[in-house]
């Protein structure tokens, strides 16, 4: 996992129609579990899914912790540490 630099999912409709935000809200709850099964913080089980907190074009920067909003062409939107955005 390690050598893992970054992760996402192709939700692009082709396979399948997904419920939105259902699905995300499953995959957040799922992820979570998963986190704190294997050693994260309980305080994570706290947190609920947003789902007006950006999706599309995600990349988890794990060198650094945080989390960076993209366009399609790789140039960066937002970045946020933790709920705090970056400037």
């Amino acid at each position: 996992m390690e050598k893992i630099k970054c992760f996402g999912f192709d939700m692009d409709y082709t396979l399948a129609v997904y419920k939105s935000p259902e699905y995300e809200s499953l995959g957040f709850e799922l992820t979570v579990e998963r986190l704190v099964s294997i050693g994260y913080p309980q305080e994570l089980l706290s947190f609920a899914y947003d789902s007006t907190f950006p999706t599309r074009g995600l990349v988890f920067d794990t060198l650094y912790g945080n989390l960076l909003k993209v366009d399609a062409y790789g140039n960066l939107l937002v970045c946020a540490h933790g709920f705090n955005f970056i400037r």
